[in-house]
């Protein structure tokens, strides 16, 4: 499979990863889902690919802003 290929698949599945973080759900939580990556193959997928890396770490900070508003 080619570098590109993997990527682009990788890349669907972090975008997934990352609409939820954003709303607030923690990676463990996401992570644990049957149909979601392992924490750490996404973390390895992290690794290998730092592009996605940024991405997550924004997600992550915007989730982490939301939890703090609170649901009020």
């Amino acid at each position: 499979m080619s570098r590109k290929r993997v990527w682009g698949e990788v890349a669907l599945v972090v975008e997934e990863v990352c609409l939820r973080l954003e709303a607030g759900e923690p990676l463990a939580v996401v992570c644990r889902e049957a149909e979601m990556p392992h924490e750490s193959t996404l973390r390895a997928w992290l690794k290998r690919f730092p592009d996605l890396k940024v991405r997550v770490d924004a997600a992550r900070a915007a989730g982490w802003r939301c939890r703090r508003r609170g649901p009020w």
